[in-house]
């Protein structure tokens, strides 16, 4: 399920981000709620109400990056001119600045943003080139570390010569990893900031680490590639070692990605379009529904169940994602008995009740009027919109006479049809 939060930014919003169980969000941008005081800002949300909780209007250069700490108690936020703010939520007020107000500080934009799993430091990654690791209880740099050389990439949405896109941190805070604009993958030792490996894979857009720290995963965009494909590489961080696969085959060359906990599922930003895919088997799972214009930020909950994206109308929107076990995820291979099995077919689940069925297919008719309840017995239907899967007995309406229509999906009211 998808529901709008607001449209209350003059312009495009920036970044969005989400506390670790999902309950609130950040979105960075200009609102235009406050003439008076005009000017980048920030918004916090409670999502769980679907209300704005507070406003904050102290960044000059803009949000660019944000993430919340693991506890959801303090969100850091950088802006295009490399400065990083710390926020207290609970009282929705400016605790300190990393770094200083002028020369402790990124030279450039702040691309991304990651605490550690204790929540004491924050590691940075900046257009000039540098990962900078950050004591969050005093607002010092601890250790600088050079990410990235000379490189020329789009990141979301932009044109980039230089700089460090993306990082992440290990479950014991001992290691990092850190994707450049020059499309390489670094490994660093957090303790004396040496780099240990270097893979060279491509730009990456989102990194993380298994829960034993021993691997880790990459998604990347491969750009030149017609059409741009969404990969995904596996990375052996004790042998140094990687393989990759594409696993979907993208419309625009800007799109964002976002690997979702356990590195299972990736969600796909793709233009307008958001689709959700199983890494493994390589087919998307369901679809989320279009926003108007290009997507500009994704943020996914630590237990991969909300989303937030944002996009160039102005707007943002909180997802509700399925379970890895929820009806409209379960797809599995027939058994080698069934004389389907040879034609590859699957097994499919209507999302709402679990009942399993076969897809309505286009050689039946798109809008089903049943005259009888046998008509199409053990047939699903699929949403146009959010594209699950739905049986009768979930989505007909009674019109009179002993009839019933399939006209609308239960879920997001999107037309039905067949697959």
């Amino acid at each position: 399920m998808s529901t709008r939060l607001t449209g209350g930014f003059q312009i495009a919003v920036d970044s969005v981000a989400l506390s670790a169980d999902g309950r609130y969000g950040l979105l960075g941008g200009i609102p235009d709620d406050d003439p008076v005081i005009p000017g980048p800002g920030l918004q916090l949300w409670n999502l769980q109400a679907e209300q704005k909780m507070a406003s904050f209007r102290e960044h000059r250069g803009g949000p660019r990056s944000s993430a919340f700490s693991p506890d959801g108690r303090y969100v850091v936020t950088g802006d295009h001119d490399g400065e990083l703010r710390l926020w207290d939520v609970t009282c929705a007020r400016l605790v300190r600045r990393l770094g200083g107000r002028w020369f402790g500080r990124h030279r450039k934009g702040v691309n991304d943003v990651a605490f550690s799993p204790d929540g004491r430091h924050l590691l940075s990654a900046g257009d000039d080139d540098t990962v900078r690791l950050w004591d969050v209880s005093t607002g010092s740099e601890v250790r600088r570390l050079v990410g990235s050389t000379e490189g020329y990439s789009v990141w979301r949405g932009r044109w980039q010569m230089s700089g460090v896109l993306t990082v992440a941190l290990s479950p014991d805070g001992c290691h990092a990893l850190s994707g450049g604009c020059d499309g390489t993958i670094r490994r660093w030792d957090v303790e004396t900031g040496k780099e240990k490996h270097r893979f060279r894979l491509g730009q990456a857009e989102d990194l993380l680490f298994a829960s034993d720290g021993r691997r880790a995963l990459a998604c990347s965009v491969a750009r030149r590639l017609e059409p741009p494909k969404v990969q995904i590489h596996q990375l052996d961080l004790e042998k140094n070692i990687h393989e990759g696969s594409s696993v979907y085959n993208a419309e625009s060359s800007q799109c964002l990605v976002k690997l979702l906990s356990g590195g299972q599922r990736v969600l796909v930003c793709d233009g307008d379009v958001i689709d959700l895919v199983d890494v493994e088997s390589e087919k998307r799972i369901l679809r989320l529904g279009a926003q108007q214009g290009s997507l500009t930020s994704v943020a996914v909950s630590a237990d991969g169940r909300v989303a937030l994206t944002a996009g160039c109308d102005n707007t943002v929107w909180l997802h509700q994602l399925p379970d890895k076990s929820s009806p409209s995820a379960r797809a599995k291979t027939r058994t080698k008995g069934d004389p389907a099995a040879n034609a590859g077919s699957l097994e499919f689940h209507c999302h709402c009740c679990g009942k399993e069925g076969e897809p309505l297919h286009a050689s039946e008719k798109v809008k089903v009027v049943l005259t009888t309840p046998e008509t199409f017995a053990g047939m699903l239907v699929r949403c146009q919109c959010c594209e699950n899967l739905f049986c009768r007995e979930c989505c007909q309406r009674e019109i009179g006479g002993g009839a019933s229509i399939l006209d609308r999906c239960p879920q997001c009211a999107g037309p039905l049809g067949s697959v």
